[in-house]
């Protein structure tokens, strides 16, 4: 349901840029709404049943309360550094190079561009 929401207000918005029409904006905007109610509603859902779940056990309830209020972190090991991230750009950018290295190039002419 949420994907197809998702899906609808997407092609509403591409809708809209492409015709910049009051009725495309209304509609857009209209979609955009419905969307965000539902993932709000989902969310209220998820916790709600979450706290549901473990309202007889006080410690499940305290971990799934801390688990709301302060998400677990990713690791260190997890995140890429700065340098990591610029390292596998320049060694991709190094492959494309050495793999059209041998190649040419064709120059055409002016001429030649509006007959071919």
């Amino acid at each position: 349901m949420s994907s197809m929401k998702r899906r609808t207000t997407r092609r509403l918005g591409r809708q809209y840029r492409r015709q910049r029409s009051a009725g495309s904006l209304g509609a857009w905007r209209t979609q955009f709404q419905a969307q965000k109610k539902l993932f709000e509603a989902k969310f209220s859902s998820y916790w709600l049943s979450a706290f549901d779940t473990c309202r007889r056990n006080p410690r499940a309830l305290w971990k799934t309360v801390n688990n709301m209020l302060q998400p677990p972190s990713q690791s260190a090991t997890d995140k890429l550094s700065a340098d990591d991230f610029a390292k596998f750009f320049v060694d991709k950018v190094a492959k494309i190079r050495a793999s059209t290295a041998a190649a040419t190039v064709q120059v055409r002419s002016a001429a030649a561009r509006s007959l071919g």
